[in-house]
């Protein structure tokens, strides 16, 4: 019947039927895209029937890996019924002491789809039964991983499957997540459902990042950012041009609050240029392998720092190789021109409810154009960027200089691009092997010896006393590196036992750990010396380390300002009181703090009456909840149980406590 209507109406209907394939091929082909979203047209609810409240959102930046689920709010209670989202059937089980806790995993063949809900306070039905009677035998409150076929366990859409708690990590919430089937995660925008969410995202800076060494951004070879004006509630502009001339990138930090104060992140963030797309993270679907790449997506470093929200790499490095940028070359994104002249730049963010708004302004491109200075800064000192380093020194070079002559050590003379103003100039080196011995001006050192590392390894080292070793490809982009010493008091109980060291560059972000070995130490080398990390108020933080024969290391991809401390300050443990739990049952429960290394999970000896106890911990609240034995008629009158309970923390020293209860 087709042939023949096609035949009756010639090239037009022939056309038509053309078409209609094609819009078929390709509503089939962005329905696989987005998870088999067309399917979601018979809807999928909730997991819960209490009011939709997130307090995390899919795609967010947390430390060096995604967020991969929706948090959703569970009015700080536990208990709550949790649901099956739609038909299907409980495929895994998993029960662990910290990560989701309690987690149940659904498969929707008809979706082809996946949904986790974790940190469940317990499982229903039948499922329930199978886990409790399985823990019994064990003799255990955690340790399972068990997964299924589609008989054993089938569930229809509204089914209670467990029950929302605070077991694993975290403040009690429901954890929910949606994967592909092969469990690629995906975003719950893209299946349908829309988060309620009124309060519009911020748009906090906007950062210009040099791509290349000699990039100048408003006179300056350093990045540059500003703070957008908020003309509305979903308008940000910056009105005066910013100037650039070479490559550069464009970061965005921005913070999405939710109810209660918590913050989201982004669903969707596109840089336009000149009222072209010309780049854009669009959070739909990240596989855990992807995980390792979340820095590469964000700015780590503005990350951490205060008030800079979630920061946007709005272009793509050279080494990314995650989902959400996939369509785009190597420095995509990134701003040059053959020419002069002003290009509008317009950042459209949308958060996971919806919602956007717009930062846009100009750029002014230049070539070929030499500016002093915006500012007159007198600082003087090194800047490290991705591309290279700015040394800034005393000179009487007037500002017309364009290039001044630097002396390489055991080299001969070559010259680098300046900015010159009032007694300061600013020179800018490339990250290049022939400049790591140091570089000299009429005799004065600018840039001091480091060592140059690229994609091959290498090693950092100063005055034997601190190296830093790179395995190869844990280096990006290449670098000169090295180590200085600090001075700063810091804010600890702790004996230091090292000087204060800092490295550079002090934003690198490696592909893989590099290992770091301090050597002078004024202590002998025991299990109670750490790494810890300093803070810009003088604030530590255990980052781990391993002893060696004659030093400590520690491994990580981010270098932090460090120092070595001794620590011999023992736990603290202190009575809170009797509870019952679901878990375990009537308890005592415990306070258990540590100041150092923190407490050993494996640190823990728990005797009743000279017999071993069954006991549970939640580091979260520092707290150990001891299992009181039942008791016999006899037992009970024979008065109060002995309880000796002994914590050990990371560093091996040891508290110990006898009581009667």
């Amino acid at each position: 019947m087709i042939q023949k209507h096609i035949s009756y109406n010639g090239h037009k209907s022939a056309k038509s039927f053309q078409f209609a394939i094609l819009l078929i091929f390709l509503l089939s082909q962005i329905a696989i895209l987005c998870g088999g979203n067309a399917a979601f047209a018979s809807g999928l609810r909730w997991p819960l029937d209490i009011e939709i409240s997130p307090s995390g959102s899919y795609g967010e930046f947390r430390g060096l890996r995604f967020h991969t689920g929706t948090d959703l709010r569970t009015r700080k209670q536990t208990g709550f019924p949790v649901k099956a989202i739609s038909d299907g059937f409980v495929s895994r089980i998993k029960i662990q002491h910290r990560g989701f806790g309690y987690a149940i995993y659904i498969d929707h063949p008809a979706l082809g789809i996946r949904s986790v809900c974790g940190h469940l306070e317990g499982f229903a039905g039948k499922v329930g039964e199978y886990a409790k009677s399985k823990l019994e035998k064990m003799g255990a409150f955690y340790g399972i991983d068990d997964s299924f076929s589609d008989a054993r366990f089938p569930v229809k859409k509204g089914q209670i499957v467990g029950y929302s708690g605070e077991t694993g990590l975290g403040p009690p919430h429901l954890h929910f997540e949606l994967r592909k089937l092969n469990d690629d995660t995906i975003s719950p925008s893209v299946a349908g459902y829309k988060i309620p969410d009124k309060i519009l995202p911020e748009i906090l800076a906007i950062y210009f990042e040099p791509f290349s060494f000699d990039t100048r951004i408003n006179g300056h070879f350093a990045r540059f950012s500003l703070k957008p004006e908020k003309k509305s509630a979903k308008l940000f502009v910056w009105k005066n041009p910013v100037t650039i001339i070479g490559s550069a990138g464009i970061k965005i930090g921005l913070t999405d609050l939710a109810e209660g104060g918590n913050v989201l992140g982004a669903d969707n963030v596109k840089l336009f240029l000149d009222r072209k797309l010309v780049f854009e993270r669009a959070f739909n679907t990240i596989s855990y392998n992807e995980n390792n790449e979340a820095p590469y997506v964000f700015d780590y470093h503005l990350c951490q720092k205060k008030g800079t929200g979630s920061v946007y790499n709005l272009f793509k490095w050279p080494f990314e190789k995650n989902s959400i940028s996939s369509e785009y070359k190597k420095f995509e994104g990134s701003l040059y021109f053959e020419t002069s002249g002003t290009h509008d730049i317009e950042i459209v963010v949308r958060d996971s409810g919806g919602n956007e708004v717009t930062a846009s302004g100009q750029i002014e491109y230049l070539t070929g154009i030499v500016q002093p200075p915006s500012d007159k800064s007198k600082t003087t000192g090194l800047h490290f960027n991705c591309m290279g380093i700015t040394s800034r020194f005393r000179s009487d070079e007037n500002a017309e200089t364009a290039t001044i002559s630097f002396k390489i050590a055991g080299s001969t003379e070559k010259t680098f691009p300046v900015i010159c103003n009032e007694g300061i100039c600013e020179a800018a080196f490339p990250y290049s092997k022939d400049l790591q011995n140091g570089v000299f001006h009429k005799g004065t050192p600018v840039l001091p010896p480091l060592s140059y590392v690229d994609s091959k390894g290498g090693e950092a080292a100063l005055n034997k006393s601190i190296r830093a070793i790179f395995p190869a490809e844990s280096v990006n982009l290449p670098v000169l590196a090295g180590f200085s010493e600090v001075s700063k008091e810091i804010k600890t109980q702790l004996k230091k036992c090292s000087k204060i060291w800092t490295f550079s560059p002090d934003e690198i972000l490696l592909g893989k750990p590099v290992t770091i070995e301090i050597y002078d130490i004024a202590a002998s080398i025991s299990r109670k010396l750490g790494v810890y990390s300093v803070n810009s108020t003088g604030n530590v933080s255990h980052e781990g380390g391993t002893t060696g024969t004659d030093c400590i290391k520690f491994s990580s991809r981010t270098i932090p300002t460090l120092t070595v401390l001794e620590d011999s300050i023992c736990p603290t443990i202190s009575y809170l009181g009797t509870r019952n739990t679901k878990h375990y049952g009537k308890v005592w429960a415990y306070k258990v703090g540590d100041i150092g290394e923190g407490v050993d999970d494996e640190g823990y000896s728990i005797l009743i009456n000279g017999t071993k106890a069954r006991f549970d911990t939640d580091p979260d609240k520092s707290e150990l909840y001891v299992v009181r034995p039942s008791e016999t008629k006899s037992e009970k009158k024979a008065g109060k149980s002995a309880i000796e309970i002994t914590v050990t923390d990371s560093a091996g020293n040891k508290t110990t406590i006898r009581e009667k209860r």
